[in-house]
């Protein structure tokens, strides 16, 4: 995982899942949100200016197996392609204790490439160097 930008680790808790202690498919979606702000927030920063911010522009998911109350996962991200306005970036979670078995474990559960773009008044604009720099911050620690 020496490619990896970021990488955070957290629980499953109830309200992350429904009645049956599964996660809803959404979460997923929020899990790797919270790595791509953890960049910023490291720097005591937001990841928006106030001019403009990051958008999702498309993202494609793909959930290969269940994750359920307690669990705990590895969140990680890194950065495929980058543009002047766009970045690609591809987030994986792996469950890595299963608390219904009780074990520790390495599994996958969740891809997604996602492209962000950045917007100021509803437009996509270069992405500013300021936020930039942050982000390759990351990627060199």
């Amino acid at each position: 995982m020496n490619n990896w930008l970021n990488i955070m680790e957290m629980q499953i808790y109830y309200e992350d899942t429904d009645s049956g202690g599964i996660v809803y498919h959404g979460n997923y979606l929020k899990f790797c949100e919270r790595v791509r702000s953890n960049i910023f927030f490291k720097h005591n920063r937001l990841p928006h200016t106030n001019e403009g911010g990051f958008v999702v522009h498309s993202l494609e998911a793909k959930y290969l197996n269940p994750l359920r109350l307690g669990d705990r996962i590895r969140v990680c991200l890194e950065v495929l392609e980058e543009r002047a306005s766009m970045m690609l970036i591809r987030h994986r979670i792996f469950k890595i204790f299963d608390m219904q078995a009780q074990k520790n474990m390495q599994q996958e559960v969740f891809f997604m490439d996602t492209k962000i773009v950045y917007v100021v008044q509803n437009k996509i604009k270069k992405i500013p160097q300021e936020l930039r720099g942050i982000i390759h911050e990351a990627s060199s620690n």
